[in-house]
C-alpha cells in the first residue's frame, strides 16, 4: 500500500535535440515489515516509510552521431512508523545521491554499422541497516559496449554486440535482506557478447 504525490515538468532543448523530464515526489509506503511487539522474533506489516525527492533525467543528440542520457536521483528517506525503535532513522539501501551518464557514438561513411558506448553508474553512500549504526561507501561503476549492425538475410539485419560490466572490476556492495544489517558484493567485471536478428 502506498500515497504519492507527484509533480513534474519537460523541456526541450536546441531544436528537441535534448529533452529533460524532472520529477519531484512525495511517497509514503504502508505495510512495511517491523516487530511484532508481542512475539519480537516475528514481524508485522504496520510499519511506514517515507520518501521525498527529484528526479531528472536528460537525454539527445549532442551530434548527430553522438548521443547521451544522463540521470540524478536525490532521495529524503525517513521510517515514519516502527516497532523496531528506529523510527525516524533513514530506510535502509536508499542512497541520499545516485546518478548515470551514458554516452553512445555511432560511426558513418566505411564505418557505418559501428557504435560504441560507455558510461558510469554513480551511488552515494547509504546505511546497511534501519538502525543507520552501519555506512556502506558509495561508489562509480563503468560500463561499456561494442555493436555492429549489418545485413542478414534479404529480410532481416542482424547485430552482433559485446557489453562489458564494471570495465575497473570494482568492489562494491548492495544490501541484502530485511531490516538490513548485512550487504553482498556486487557483481564483477562480466562480459556478455550476443547476436540479435530483426526481420
Amino acid at each position: 500500500l502506498a500515497q504519492q504525490k507527484e509533480i513534474g515538468f519537460k523541456t526541450e532543448l536546441f531544436d528537441s535535440k535534448l529533452v529533460t523530464n524532472v520529477a519531484l515526489y512525495d511517497l509514503t509506503k504502508q505495510n512495511i515489515k517491523t516487530t511484532d511487539l508481542a512475539n519480537p522474533t516475528f514481524s508485522i506489516a504496520t510499519g511506514e516509510v517515507r520518501n521525498k525527492g527529484v528526479e531528472v533525467d536528460v537525454t539527445g543528440n549532442i551530434t548527430h552521431a553522438l548521443s547521451v542520457v544522463a540521470t540524478y536521483s536525490y532521495i529524503d528517506s525517513e521510517i515514519t512508523k516502527s516497532n523496531r525503535g528506529d523510527q525516524g532513522r533513514v530506510f535502509y539501501g536508499i542512497p541520499r545521491h545516485s546518478g548515470s551518464l551514458w554516452g553512445k557514438y555511432a560511426f558513418g561513411g566505411d564505418w557505418h554499422g559501428l557504435s560504441v558506448g560507455a558510461g558510469a553508474v554513480g551511488i552515494g553512500q547509504y546505511y546497511a541497516n534501519n538502525a543507520n549504526t552501519e555506512i556502506v561507501p558509495g561508489f562509480v561503476r563503468t560500463d561499456a559496449m561494442l555493436a555492429y549492425r549489418f545485413k542478414g538475410t534479404a529480410s532481416s539485419m542482424m547485430t552482433a554486440q559485446l557489453n562489458v560490466t564494471n570495465v575497473m572490476d570494482i568492489r562494491y556492495y548492495t544490501p541484502s535482506g530485511y531490516g538490513g544489517g548485512s550487504v553482498v558484493p556486487g557483481a564483477p567485471r562480466t562480459i556478455v557478447a550476443s547476436l540479435k536478428a530483426d526481420f
